[in-house]
């Protein structure tokens, strides 16, 4: 079951269009409904604050 940082089930299938998966291999809530992260629309590739704080994904970056 992925659950939503609000306790919630997230159904990608029934969830679509409401929801977004964070990028991030490894994360432990991995989805996310738009309304509970504040976000109206789902990025193309989006990491959560959770992974982003933890530094890997900066870690795993291209740099140019």
């Amino acid at each position: 079951l992925n659950r939503c940082l609000c306790g919630l089930v997230v159904n990608p299938d029934v969830d679509f269009g409401n929801s977004v998966q964070c990028k991030q291999a490894g994360c432990e809530t991995q989805w996310y409904h738009l309304q509970c992260i504040g976000l109206e629309l789902a990025p193309g590739r989006w990491v959560c604050e959770a992974c982003e704080a933890s530094g890997r994904a900066r870690a795993k970056r291209i740099r140019k």
